[in-house]
């Protein structure tokens, strides 16, 4: 049937999806796949997409089949991962460039329809992503791998080139690798990519990025972290913009960022600072955030260093958290299960 025809020919494995297949009229059997409406054949055209998650998991309502459930939530899966690296908004297709854009309204309203569908049929998960990024600051490595390791979790370890060569830091890298964290680029140089007052424009060249995030590389694969193993980048500052993500995605990296509003990025602040947030007050505004939307899926942002002038370091309660949060039914993931 059509349902079983599109799920074994139009839905990839990562869940993203080909538009058109062409059929042999005479058994069934997939011939090609075709661009369509897409920007290319292998690109994923969002409102193709969108029928996906929609038409499979209805077809698991009808049926019963799970098969249908799970090529939704695969599909589904896909198109949240990709679709905030546009703001939420989806666009005509995940992989067309930059002169190729439009958005696709039909999209986001039709895969809407889905997740309301697919949310009555899927167990809630409650799972949450700890990410950790560390330039040259690095003095609450320790403190907060000694706190993974008692609560027997695995986290997620962003470095900068910087931080990779800096001798001091050799032995808790080491440490950090051999207990199974993830551990991943952040720059070469921690550049800033774009002015904090004008988004949209670029502080330094495609080739620029290209080189830095080459030179990251390399100081990882000194520690043996090779690039298939580390292809999740968070961009330096956890600050970027849409030419960025397509620099850097184009070297074959998945760009990922803290969810907003969970509050803990601020823990670089210090009391010197207008914007100075204390450790109990993001802690507030994190636990606020759950009550209201939930965390399953967040991917929350605590700095392992920070300037000396902040005593009240966020990383000393970590502990705190991750108690609090398991006692709600949160489990606590690597980017290495991903």
């Amino acid at each position: 049937n059509h349902a079983d025809m599109s799920l074994r020919d139009h839905i990839r494995k990562d869940g993203s999806i080909y538009h058109q297949v062409v059929h042999d009229l005479e058994n069934g059997e997939f011939i090609e796949a075709r661009a369509g409406q897409g920007y290319s054949v292998d690109s994923c055209w969002t409102r193709g997409l969108a029928w996906a998650v929609y038409g499979m998991v209805i077809s698991y309502i009808h049926t019963g089949e799970s098969r249908y459930l799970e090529a939704s939530v695969k599909c589904a899966d896909y198109f949240i991962q990709n679709v905030k690296n546009f703001d939420w908004l989806p666009p005509a297709d995940f992989g067309a460039p930059k002169e190729y854009f439009a958005y696709d309204s039909t999209a986001g309203a039709c895969t809407a329809a889905g997740l309301i569908e697919l949310a009555k049929y899927v167990p809630d998960k409650k799972d949450i992503y700890l990410v950790f990024t560390a330039d040259s600051m690095f003095q609450g490595g320790v403190k907060i791998l000694s706190t993974l390791k008692k609560e027997r979790i695995k986290g997620s370890f962003f470095l900068t080139g910087n931080c990779l060569r800096m001798a001091e830091h050799a032995d808790l890298i080491k440490d950090i690798i051999k207990q199974g964290h993830y551990v991943g680029g952040h720059s070469d140089k921690h550049l800033l990519y774009a002015p904090w007052e004008k988004r949209d424009s670029m502080l330094v060249s495609r080739s620029e990025i290209m080189e830095d995030l080459k030179a990251n590389a390399q100081a990882l694969a000194e520690f043996g972290v090779d690039f298939e193993g580390s292809r999740w980048f968070l961009p330096p500052y956890e600050y970027y913009n849409e030419e960025c993500v397509d620099i850097i995605e184009n070297m074959g990296y998945k760009v990922l960022n803290y969810t907003p509003g969970t509050a803990t990025p601020a823990d670089y602040t210090t009391p010197s600072m207008k914007n100075y947030q204390p450790s109990q007050k993001l802690i507030e505004k994190l636990y606020n955030f759950e009550n209201a939307l939930g965390l399953n899926g967040a991917i929350l942002l605590i700095h392992p260093g920070v300037n000396e002038e902040r005593t009240d370091r966020l990383y000393n309660r970590l502990g705190e958290i991750i108690q609090n949060l398991k006692k709600k039914g949160y489990t606590f993931r690597s980017l290495n299960e991903l």
